[in-house]
């Protein structure tokens, strides 16, 4: 199975990586991002504990978690995954 998240440059100073709905594997453990897209809601995603650890290995400066709610401010996913997060900035978008 080949990688299939995508990997993209907005601006000149940062790198951008959209995971899309994926698990952790071979390839994208070793993408180097300044900027990380990760899912966690657990439904076809990762976890907020999976997500988490995923961060953690790719290791971004900034991570957006994505598809974590159906409905705008009404998941406390968000807030598990970013208690999870040490040393990286999380940004929750609702």
């Amino acid at each position: 199975m080949k990688f299939a998240a995508r990997r993209f440059s907005k601006d000149t100073d940062n790198i951008y990586f959209v995971t899309g709905d994926t698990d952790a594997n071979e390839d994208n453990i070793k993408v180097k991002c300044d900027v990380l897209f990760v899912p966690c809601g657990g439904k076809y995603t990762f976890d907020a504990e999976e997500a988490a650890e995923f961060t953690h290995r790719i290791k971004p400066r900034k991570v957006i978690p994505t598809h974590y709610t159906d409905v705008a401010g009404e998941s406390e996913i968000g807030e598990i995954f970013k208690s999870a997060i040490q040393n990286i900035e999380v940004e929750l978008m609702l």
